[in-house]
């Protein structure tokens, strides 16, 4: 085990006593003082401070001796490490243009099911809703251009951001 993680392994365990022994005091208690919750309380901020940071330095040594990829852990499920994109410089004079053509291009948005023209204010309503979806206020919305088959990288400058983690949510079925 690295220097950091057993650093880190160290101030977990170090927070979960001094958590331990807060519950402790006040475990059992039908009115507890307010200086006994004010101290349970200061050792669940401090355990979820060391929790974060050995989170943190466990996610690195993962993302170093693993790299980036996804596979099945036995008991766990499916971890993935990937990294993320940073998006800037986006070229709005192009991605709105794209973005409104597919709007409009969709079945439903400017004809009903019998090929009448939908009422504009229909039109506008549809169009509005889904630019919202595909645009922030300074940038483009990487779900919202995917939702229209758009490549978000088409309209803006990407750079490899840093690698994360994803553990799978507590409530998934284990894999054996």
């Amino acid at each position: 085990m690295s220097a950091e993680i057993e650093q880190a392994w160290a101030t977990v365990l170090a927070a979960a006593a001094d958590l331990t022994n807060a519950v402790a005091v006040v475990d059992g208690m039908s009115d507890p003082d307010p200086l006994q919750l004010a101290h349970l309380l200061a050792a669940c901020r401090d355990a979820k401070r060391a929790s974060d940071f050995a989170y943190k330095e466990v996610e690195k040594a993962l993302i170093a001796a693993a790299g980036e990829r996804q596979y099945e852990v036995a008991g766990l499920g499916l971890v993935e490490i990937k990294r993320a994109k940073k998006r800037s410089a986006w070229r709005m004079d192009e991605a709105i243009p794209a973005v409104v053509a597919r709007i409009v291009d969709t079945p439903g948005v400017l004809c009903d099911e019998d090929g009448e023209i939908r009422p504009p204010h229909h039109i506008a309503e549809q169009v509005a809703t889904r630019m919202r979806a595909a645009f922030g206020i300074y940038s483009g919305k990487v779900g919202g251009f995917k939702a229209l088959g758009l490549t978000v990288g088409d309209y803006c400058d990407e750079e490899d951001g840093a690698y994360s983690v994803k553990l799978p949510s507590d409530d998934n079925e284990v894999v054996a």
